[in-house]
């Protein structure tokens, strides 16, 4: 199904993991919605290339939600689905796919764990607590006014681009659910423009 010579945009050694609850909703979404397809050749191209094992019958695509996934097998997911978009469409669909991905976690199992932040200021205060559910690598550090908050992505070895905006986009879904009005973003930087961290300024009335 897949020539064997492509080429995977691979992440550093050691770039450390993912859970599988983010790329689980994320891929559940896209097959849905999007082109299921694609789905199924990033799986069988990642399971060829890093020997694992997709059960895609089952839901999500038999993604594991609770699963540590390999950075790289991850990447090699998305870097496979966003070859058919152009890079004028990858920011809309990172917040598309982050309005899912939100949408699932506030209805589903880490709904208490989400609860804890039911206001901005406390987002800011225990927001880590929310990225260790995804990464075992890298924090968020904010700096906060009563109407902004600025986050700075730091240590994380897991980057990539692509997750990179969807992370920033989590923002829109989740100061919503707070009970913010006209929730917005600024993508600030990315190392993977040449800045020195990930960076992104979140405002709301």
């Amino acid at each position: 199904m897949f020539p064997r010579e492509r080429k995977l945009d691979r992440a550093p050694t050691g770039s450390g993991h993912i859970k599988g609850l983010g790329l689980r909703g994320f891929l559940a979404w896209y097959g849905a919605s999007i082109d299921r397809e694609r789905v199924l050749e990033a799986l069988g191209l990642a399971q060829r290339h890093f020997s694992e094992y997709f059960d895609v019958s089952q839901p999500g695509f038999g993604v594991l939600t609770s699963r540590w996934y390999p950075a790289e097998v991850v990447h090699a997911i998305f870097d496979e689905i966003l070859r058919h978009h152009s890079s004028t469409e990858r920011p809309r669909l990172a917040e598309h796919g982050a309005q899912a991905v939100m949408n699932d976690l506030l209805q589903g199992v880490y709904r208490t764990v989400i609860s804890m932040f039911a206001t901005p200021e406390r987002y800011a205060r225990h927001g880590e607590k929310l990225w260790t559910l995804n990464y075992d690598n890298g924090r968020p550090v904010s700096v906060t006014s009563p109407t902004e908050h600025r986050v700075t992505y730091i240590e994380w070895r897991s980057h990539h681009p692509f997750l990179c905006r969807i992370n920033m986009a989590t923002a829109l879904a989740l100061y919503t659910a707070m009970g913010c009005r006209d929730v917005r973003y600024r993508r600030l930087g990315c190392i993977s423009d040449g800045a020195e961290a990930c960076d992104s300024v979140i405002s709301w009335k």
